[in-house]
């Protein structure tokens, strides 16, 4: 049966209709007009809403460029590693502090001690990721392989001075990876910029919330000690492949034009005396407060539920 705007006029169907018309109601003329406008209509076909839908991620990846794909993808995958190993820690700080008999002192200074030297770490890694772009690959492997080295660290020590060594490696893994990957994918995304940190963002997001899921049903049947001395060997061999698979990308994607050490110290300067970022980094201090206080005790807890 064929439909009734096929076989009535536009301003008799609209009429037919139970809402009618009147001045608010949208022109049914105008809408066939722009239905019969598409290239579907003129050819005669019937349009395909599959096939529309279909085009969403695909819009996606012509907005990135399939030449800068790879990059991202890369470097994603490289934000996906470096989180799901710092994620560990929180997991197994239940297993350090039965083994070592810490108190709960002992235990915030491991989380503080990750903090602040990722955090400390922050502005001369973003100096140097500024000052050497074209080492940008080297600088994000390495980050890699310390976050690889802190855990097999962890695992094999049984001393608190080590254990605290551990977690600053933690710490300088995190510290060197955000200003290198997210100043890189700055410069090589200049119109896609907000695009491709949220896509780079999403990566640290799956890693934080597989990571411990994954591996905490691994600890079910294996000693945590041997779990996490063993993610030293697919970091040596990711940081090698990410290394191989950015290197000559991120050679295209800098300039020559590095910040010298006295308009970085001006620059620092001037943020610093500015109320917003002042206030920005205040909020930011405050939430990651609340964040690490969690995270740090959270397994205590959890394990004294369990237990009793």
């Amino acid at each position: 049966m064929r439909p009734a705007s096929d076989i009535l006029p536009p301003q008799a169907f609209a009429q037919s209709l139970p809402f009618g018309t009147g001045p608010h109601t949208p022109s049914l003329e105008c809408g066939v007009r722009m239905v019969a406008s598409g290239p579907e209509s003129r050819s005669g076909g019937v349009v395909d809403l599959t096939a529309q839908s279909a085009r969403g991620p695909m819009r996606i990846v012509d907005a990135i460029g399939r030449r800068r794909l790879p990059f991202l993808s890369w470097v994603t995958g490289g934000h996906f590693v470096v989180h799901w190993y710092v994620s560990l820690l929180s997991l197994v700080s239940p297993f350090i502090r039965e083994d070592l008999g810490l108190t709960d002192v002992q235990v915030g200074t491991i989380t503080t001690t990750h903090a602040g030297v990722g955090s400390g770490l922050m502005v001369a890694s973003g100096y140097l990721s500024d000052t050497f772009r074209r080492q940008v690959s080297l600088m994000v492997s390495g980050a890699i392989v310390a976050v690889g080295v802190a855990l097999f660290v962890l695992g094999a020590t049984h001393s608190y001075s080590w254990t605290l060594v551990a977690t600053g490696l933690l710490g300088l893994g995190v510290g060197f990876w955000h200003p290198a990957a997210m100043g890189s994918l700055s410069l090589r995304f200049p119109d896609r910029r907000g695009l491709a940190l949220s896509v780079h963002g999403v990566g640290a997001s799956v890693g934080d919330s597989l990571g411990p899921v994954i591996v905490g049903d691994i600890l079910a049947v294996a000693s945590w000690r041997v779990v996490i001395e063993y993610h030293l060997w697919p970091a040596v061999l990711i940081a090698l492949l990410l290394w191989r698979g950015i290197r000559n990308d991120s050679v295209r994607a800098q300039d020559d034009s590095g910040a010298s050490f006295r308009s970085y110290v001006s620059g620092i300067r001037d943020l610093v005396t500015n109320r917003q970022v002042l206030a920005v980094m205040l909020a930011n201090a405050l939430v990651n407060m609340a964040r690490l206080a969690v995270m740090a005790f959270l397994g205590q807890g959890v394990m004294n539920l369990i237990i009793f």
